[in-house]
């Protein structure tokens, strides 16, 4: 640090000031001094900030200027915090959850003390750190990314301290949206006939000419030559053994199975189901009366607003009721604090009130 600031004895207070000046320059002056240490008890000496630093208990700030005014958080950081000049550690446990519209990252909780932010890169698939932009920060562990649908990106994320120190870079994490059906639809209804390939029902092939389409409506495999197809629809094609209708090319497609990704897969434009068991669903909108789940413990998303009946966190330990009321306590032994709108109360461990601040 550099050399403390010179300060001398307190002054008299002038004995021909009148007796109200006089009162207020002696409660200054013992003020003053008790701050000093040239009066009173020792330990009522105030402790400067720059005490402090001498004192090995809190490190000075690089500022461009010290000026009067500037707050303690401004010049000093605590002992046990990093010092300003750490790098923060390589983000651990990223991943990229793709949605209907949306890549959802996560990451472990940053695990040191000045953390300020993480920062987010994206980039196009296959494409390298070198592309990625910079799209966005979240000072907590979640970032929602609204991409649309049918989109494949990479992601890396990078923690940045208060001081804007940044880390290195995670490992890169790519993300994909779902496939829009009219999209799949699309590209099913676009397929090209293959010779000797096994066909299923309801599977669509699109001749290279003609206003009409060929749905199979008897599996098999097809012929080893592509068959001269009829340009009017209503018409059955023998192919290998295969049966083919010729249907029109504009017409409405409900229901159609193909290939997506190498899976089979059915596309369906409207369905009404009584029951269905669905192990993984990526879902754009969801109207529902009633939803019913064993526990929502694995939910990782950026919620907005909530609305709710009421909310009990802890088994009791954080309690807000239908009317705003909140109750806190860390078990029942220990009394709790009750907040309302116009007062707070506080309880010890046999339920008796032992402060009130507000309405009485």
């Amino acid at each position: 640090m550099s050399q403390k600031t010179r300060t001398g004895k307190m002054p008299a207070v002038p004995k021909d000031a009148s007796p109200q000046v006089r009162e207020f320059l002696e409660a200054v002056k013992e003020t003053v001094e008790v701050s000093r240490g040239d009066r009173g008890d020792p330990l009522d000496k105030s402790l400067t900030l720059r005490e402090a630093a001498d004192l090995d208990l809190a490190s000075v700030r690089e500022v461009a200027a010290r000026r009067a005014g500037m707050s303690a958080t401004d010049l000093l950081i605590p002992r046990g915090q990093l010092d300003t000049v750490t790098t923060p550690p390589q983000p651990s446990g990223v991943e990229a959850d793709g949605a209907f519209g949306t890549i959802i990252l996560s990451w472990d909780q940053p695990g040191y003390a000045n953390h300020s932010r993480t920062v987010i890169y994206r980039a196009g698939e296959g494409e390298d750190f070198g592309q990625a932009v910079r799209i966005g920060s979240s000072t907590g562990v979640l970032y929602s990314n609204a991409v649309g649908q049918n989109a494949v990106h990479r992601y890396w994320v990078q923690h940045v301290s208060d001081a804007g120190v940044e880390g290195p870079v995670s490992e890169s994490v790519t993300g994909e949206t779902s496939r829009s059906p009219e999209n799949i639809m699309e590209n099913l209804l676009a397929e090209r006939w293959r010779p000797d390939h096994q066909y299923r029902a309801f599977n669509y092939v699109a001749p290279d000419e003609g206003d009409v389409m060929l749905r199979c409506i008897a599996p098999g495999v097809s012929g080893p030559v592509e068959p001269e197809w009829p340009s009017d629809p209503g018409l059955e094609v023998e192919d290998g053994s295969v049966t083919w209708l010729t249907v029109p090319a504009k017409d409405s497609v409900p229901f159609l199975i193909g290939e997506v990704d190498g899976e089979e897969a059915v596309v369906i434009n409207v369905a009404y189901i009584a029951d269905a068991s669905i192990e993984n669903a990526k879902i754009g909108s969801v109207a529902a009366d009633k939803i019913t789940a064993d526990a929502l413990s694995a939910i990782s998303a950026n919620l907005g607003s909530i609305t709710a009946g009421q909310i009990d966190i802890g088994d009791g330990r954080f309690q807000v009721d239908p009317n705003g009321n909140v109750t806190i306590t860390r078990s029942r032994d220990d009394g709790a604090m009750s907040v309302s709108n116009d007062r707070i109360s506080v309880y010890d461990g046999n339920g008796t009130l032992r402060v009130r601040i507000g309405r009485l």
